[in-house]
């Protein structure tokens, strides 16, 4: 029952704000920092110049929360990046990349060219406080390599803090191959792990929406997703290397 009265509740303050929306000619489009920062604006910009388009917002949100933000109306559309819930959502994948290990510069594991989940058994990662069991699973490849005690890392609440406990040797990290492009340093090496589960970008809206709009921004979207590679490249890689 508590179940159902949630969704209750969220569908009635989803129709609200889209109705308030629909008054102003406003869609909010809703990501974290740094999900494809880029993309995002790539999407805005397609959406924006759609003929009769509404007026596109970009609502900044933190670690899990744009699948709630779309769920109770707050947002129309998400950009979801791995590991996302899509309760009470319909999706549209749109990008997907390999992930690789970050590892302080004096790891022993810093030596190899190419790692495995298996090898990351028994090192600490960093911990999302917000993140639930199976989001945890996921960044520390328990979800492809289930089995064995990982220990407790340090808690993180932003890329750059989880770049400095892994510099500082605390912990070692999973993160998508594109994050290494923006965050290059000295102290800390990117190693591909090579039966790690992939990062994937979605576009997220409501279940059983059919709105017109959302359709248009969904498919520009696509159009725009499709003109972008973040599919690992052997160049890509050979820069992780380093």
């Amino acid at each position: 029952m508590l179940d159902e009265a949630r969704r209750v509740l969220d569908a009635v303050s989803a129709a609200e704000h889209r109705t308030r929306r629909a008054a102003r000619r406003t869609l909010v489009i809703t990501a974290k920092p740094c999900v494809a920062t880029g993309l995002l604006r790539d999407i805005v910009s397609a959406a924006t110049g759609i003929p009769g388009a509404p007026h596109v917002e970009v609502a900044v949100s933190g670690y899990g929360e744009q699948s709630a933000m779309v769920r109770d109306g707050r947002a129309d559309l998400a950009l979801l990046g791995s590991p996302y819930d899509l309760r009470g959502l319909e999706a549209e994948p749109l990008l997907g990349e390999p992930r690789v290990a970050a590892l302080p510069r004096a790891h022993p594991l810093a030596a190899r060219t190419a790692l495995a989940c298996r090898d990351l058994a028994g090192l600490p990662m960093p911990r999302w406080p917000s993140a639930n069991a199976a989001e945890q699973d996921y960044w520390a490849g328990r979800d492809t390599a289930p089995g064995g005690e990982r220990p407790a890392g340090p808690a993180v609440h932003d890329n750059s803090q989880l770049l400095e406990v892994v510099a500082l040797g605390q912990a070692v990290a999973l993160i998508p191959l594109s994050f290494t492009e923006r965050h290059r340093r000295d102290d800390v090496v990117y190693r591909p792990v090579r039966d790690a589960s992939a990062y994937t970008i979605a576009v997220a809206w409501r279940e059983g929406l059919r709105d017109p709009w959302i359709a248009r921004v969904v498919r520009a979207a696509a159009e725009v997703a499709a003109g972008r590679v973040l599919l690992c490249s052997s160049g890509q890689l050979a820069d992780a290397l380093q």
